[in-house]
């Protein structure tokens, strides 16, 4: 079992964090930049305080569902000081975050593929995130956003089509989703290097 109810067991909250810091700040990093340490220290606090009793390969999943929340609070504060543009104001009314391409370090296919993953809804976007960037099954990216899988598979579907077809791909699904895969922002500072770029997540 996971860290929970046991309530604050030291020894297995930081198993835990060890295991999964990397793709926490990995997660936050691609949503709010350098905003991230604050979303994970934040989303660790609640780990903390209120993880209840979980399977270790629920934990993660628990994690960004808690991160998730997290850098939707952190947008509306920002979002008070700025003019909100119209793909960030849908965003924040569905409570998930968008993309915010780096332009300065992406090619131009990588460029196209975000900008056309910008045009979106932000819960397409998010569905196509949480499987390309952060490299979840279907399962947990549904227990993220909280629907059941069957209706994260469908939103999933749908997303994927819907991005190849501004991608001029057809009904090219997979495609799609490579695109997005491929595109992922990935951070070069602090331990936010993710589960789906390195292939593996950090053991205890």
């Amino acid at each position: 079992m996971g860290v929970g109810s046991e309530a604050n067991d030291p020894q297995r909250y930081a198993a835990m964090y060890r295991r999964h810091v990397r793709a926490v700040h990995s997660y936050a990093w691609r949503r709010v930049g350098d905003g991230a340490p604050d979303v994970v220290s934040e989303t660790f606090l609640v780990a903390w305080r209120r993880m209840p009793p979980l399977p270790d390969d629920e934990e993660l999943p628990w994690l960004l569902g808690v991160a998730r929340r997290v850098v939707a609070n952190t947008v509306r504060t920002r979002a008070r000081d700025v003019r909100l543009d119209r793909h960030l104001r849908a965003a924040l009314a569905a409570g998930v975050s968008v993309i915010e391409p780096d332009h300065a370090q992406v090619l131009c296919a990588r460029d196209e593929v975000l900008t056309s993953l910008a045009r979106l809804n932000p819960r397409d976007q998010e569905a196509l995130q949480l499987v390309g960037w952060e490299g979840l099954e279907i399962r947990d990216a549904a227990r993220v956003v909280g629907c059941s899988a069957t209706a994260f598979a469908v939103r999933l579907h749908r997303a994927r089509r819907r991005l190849a077809q501004l991608l001029d791909a057809g009904d090219d699904e997979e495609a799609a989703q490579r695109a997005v895969v491929d595109a992922q922002p990935v951070s070069s500072a602090g331990p936010g290097r993710s589960a789906a770029a390195s292939g593996q997540r950090e053991d205890s």
